[in-house]
């Protein structure tokens, strides 16, 4: 130490940091020559090792250099050329001695640590980067036998990766290290000059205290207005909640939920977009300003992804916020909208589909914030609810009307077709007998004042009438009467009912039991004819008013695309 330290004087040096530099590089060349010697005498000329002879042998002349550079005064070559040197040797090493499994792989992780001392915290990476290169690529070639050694055949792919792994790991763990130690060093230098500082800082806190306590006072008034518009846009979300949520047609809660938004939250223009069904246009469906009327008048519409503000929210599915919108051209030049400063747009979605748009707009800049934007998605998914209940409200009103009118056709046929097959329509009381009634006139024809006509009912259709005439012209029905002739108006027509649904099924079991004879007498048939007198006969027996029944079977038209000889065949 005393012999470096007559060679290389630190007079050269008045900087303190540079002193401290260069007594780090002056311990780093006796800890390398040391090293350099030790391994020269014990395993290169005693263990016969010759080639770190001659690879050491460089790196001895270039440490010699750099000492004589130190000596000069000279620090920042020498500090590149302490690292260099190590990895020159250590690749000529390790590649003409053990190759990955050579013991002196052990020496790269004194190479990153002094590559990061001499060089700075990202030489650690830039090193370990070429080593985890260089160790990967030697690998590979022991693998495939371009290069040999004693441990060449025993090489793995993954001893490769792992070696690179805790190549690239160790540089990484350095370069915190030396972060943090450098960020220690700066620290305790910024500690001092703040120290320095620090009754001229006090002084100013003291001049300045208080235009800082109002200033925050300023910001806690600020920040509590900010909570009391919070709270009363919640408590106007949830008014308009209950309220849209009691509309089911969709033509009136577009419009009314505009209104509703635009009063509760004093915005200047609502508007509701929804994406059509080819997902290509956010078509405006409902507004409350004047500029937005003239709007929906024309049919305005915003192309998906391409058109403002609007059409990107409704293709990303992402809430925006446009701020001081009258100097914004990329989102905005409506001339129906003229007073617009800010806009927010909403996306309104059911799960994870974009069914469209809530565009809010304010004639102050700067109105919205990201608050709003948490608070009205609460309002946004309220809405998208409600669109979406309206919607399968009208298509299961759609689908309950058109069932009801497939049952009132079904139902008045088979009532047709079960009076038709019934042969009368209608009987009389007269005097004490029963007798039908002329089956032109289809009811009694009473036409008297104090006559009582009661329809049969069932399940909402008319499938009659009870006419009731007293046999006095001038006697009127009782309430008690008229009660009476209800309750057997009701009992007869649920009579009705049950006998027509009785014949059939009455119908229904004979058609079926017919059904199963013919198929029975078929089934015991095997011969071609036998099968096709059975079916004529039986069929014969079971029509009435059948009096000639034939079957035939005839030739089979083959397509023209078939092959000729297909066809013959």
């Amino acid at each position: 130490m005393n012999f470096f330290q007559r060679i290389i004087p630190q007079s050269y040096v008045n900087e303190e940091e540079k002193q401290s530099e260069l007594r780090f590089l002056r311990a780093i060349l006796i800890v390398t020559i040391v090293g350099v010697v030790a391994i020269t005498l014990s395993d290169g000329v005693m263990g016969g090792r010759w080639y770190l002879v001659y690879a050491l042998t460089p790196l001895a002349l270039l440490l010699v250099g750099t000492t004589i550079l130190l000596a000069r005064g000279i620090i920042q070559p020498a500090k590149f050329l302490v690292p260099v040197s190590i990895f020159a040797v250590l690749v000529y090493t390790i590649t003409v001695g053990g190759g990955i499994h050579d013991i002196a792989m052990v020496a790269f992780a004194s190479l990153l640590v002094i590559s990061a001392l001499t060089l700075g915290r990202n030489a650690a990476l830039i090193f370990g980067a070429l080593t985890s290169i260089y160790v990967f690529i030697l690998g590979l070639l022991e693998i495939n036998q371009v290069i040999t050694n004693e441990g060449s055949f025993i090489t793995t792919i993954d001893e490769l990766v792992l070696y690179s792994i805790l190549i690239l790991l160790t540089a990484t763990l350095l370069r915190i290290l030396i972060s943090r130690l450098n960020d220690s060093i700066t620290s305790a230098r910024n500690n001092e000059q703040a120290q320095i500082h620090a009754n001229t800082e006090l002084r100013n806190l003291q001049a300045t205290l208080e235009q800082r306590v109002e200033e925050r006072t300023t910001e806690l008034i600020e920040a509590n207005q900010r909570n009391e518009q919070r709270a009363a846009q919640f408590s106007a979300i949830a008014q308009i909640g209950r309220i849209i949520s009691s509309v089911q047609d969709p033509e009136t809660l577009l419009p009314k939920v505009t209104g509703l938004i635009s009063d509760q939250l004093s915005f200047y223009h609502v508007g509701i977009f929804l994406n059509d069904d080819e997902n290509r246009f956010a078509i405006l469906q409902a507004s409350n300003s004047e500029g937005g009327q003239r709007m929906l008048k024309r049919g305005h519409r915003l192309e998906i992804g391409k058109m403002g503000i609007v059409g990107y929210v409704a293709n990303t599915g992402a809430p925006r916020i446009a701020l001081d919108t009258g100097t914004d051209a990329i989102f905005f030049d409506n001339p129906d909208l003229p007073a617009t400063r800010s806009e927010m747009a909403l996306p309104l979605k059911v799960g994870s589909r974009i069914i469209g748009v809530l565009d809010v707009q304010s004639i102050e800049a700067n109105a919205f914030h990201q608050e709003d934007i948490e608070t009205l998605s609460v309002l946004a998914d309220q809405l998208s609810i409600a669109i979406e209940n309206t919607r399968l409200f009208e298509e299961t009103r759609r689908a309950l009307n058109t069932a009801q009118e497939t049952y009132q056709r079904y139902f008045g046929q088979s009532w047709n077709q079960f009076i038709r097959q019934a042969g009368y329509k209608a009987y009389l009381f007269d005097k004490g007998k029963v007798t039908p009634l002329d089956k032109t006139k289809g009811k009694s024809g009473f036409s008297a004042t104090n006559s009582l006509s009661i329809p049969l009912m069932v399940r909402g259709q008319v499938i009659g009438v009870l006419d009731i005439k007293p046999e006095v012209n001038d006697r009127q029905l009782s309430e008690n009467e008229i009660s009476l002739a209800k309750a057997a108006a009701e009992r007869a027509a649920l009579a009705l009912e049950n006998a027509r649904l009785l014949n059939d099924a009455q119908r229904r079991a004979s058609r079926e039991q017919t059904i199963g004879e013919i198929s029975a007498k078929l089934g015991t048939a095997s011969q071609v004819e036998a099968i096709m007198r059975t079916a004529v006969e039986e069929l014969g027996r079971q029509i009435p008013g059948a009096s000639d029944v034939s079957i035939k079977i005839s030739d089979i038209e083959i397509a023209d695309t078939l092959a000729p000889d297909t066809k013959e065949n």
